[in-house]
C-alpha cells in the first residue's frame, strides 16, 4: 500500500491512464492484504476464547482510523487547494472552486485560468496522497510488535 500510494504522490496533470490504473491497483492490493492480515494474526496468536474480542478490536480500530483520516485528508486537500489557487490562479476565489468540484470545474472556470486550477488541484491531491503514504508506512510499527507464529498446523476448534 505504501508503495502504491507513494507512487500516486508522483501524479502530475500530464500523467497517463496506465499510471493512474497501475498505481491505484497496487495500492488496492496493498490495502486488501493489509486489512486481512491483522485478522489472521489475531486468530493465530490469541487463545480461541479471545479471538472474538481481538477481531472486534481490530475491526473497530480499522474503521475508526478510516473515519478519522478521511477528515484529515479532506482538511489537507482543502487547505492545499486554497494555497495552490492563490499561487497558480490568484484571480480565482477558492470558495467557488471548492463548491464547484472537480467534475464540473471546466464549465465554471474561465479557460485561461484552467491550467492554474489544474495545477492547484494536482498539488492538493498529491499532498493528500502523501498523508496516506506516511500512514501506510507507519503501519509497519504494528507489524513489528506482534508475535511471530506460523499458521501451519494450528487446530481450529469449533465454538459451541
Amino acid at each position: 500500500m505504501s508503495i502504491g500510494v507513494g507512487l500516486m504522490y508522483t501524479f502530475t496533470p500530464a500523467s497517463d491512464h496506465s499510471r493512474w490504473i497501475g498505481y491505484q491497483a497496487l495500492a488496492g492490493v496493498g490495502i486488501g492484504l493489509g486489512m486481512q492480515q491483522p485478522l489472521i494474526a489475531v486468530q493465530t496468536v490469541l487463545d480461541i476464547s479471545l479471538v472474538p474480542i481481538g477481531t472486534s478490536v481490530i475491526i473497530f480500530v480499522q474503521t475508526l482510523g478510516g473515519a478519522l483520516f478521511v477528515s484529515v485528508g479532506q482538511n489537507i486537500f482543502t487547505n492545499k487547494l486554497s494555497q495552490g489557487l492563490k499561487l497558480y490562479a490568484p484571480g480565482i476565489d477558492p470558495k467557488i472552486v471548492l463548491s464547484t468540484g472537480a467534475t464540473s470545474i471546466q464549465q465554471t472556470i474561465d479557460k485561461a485560468d484552467l491550467p492554474g486550477v489544474t495545477l492547484a488541484y494536482n498539488d492538493a491531491l498529491t499532498q493528500t496522497f502523501l498523508v496516506a503514504a506516511i500512514m501506510a508506512s507507519l503501519s509497519i510499527v504494528g507489524s513489528l510488535t506482534i508475535e511471530w507464529k506460523s499458521v501451519k498446523g494450528k487446530k481450529i476448534e469449533m465454538a459451541a
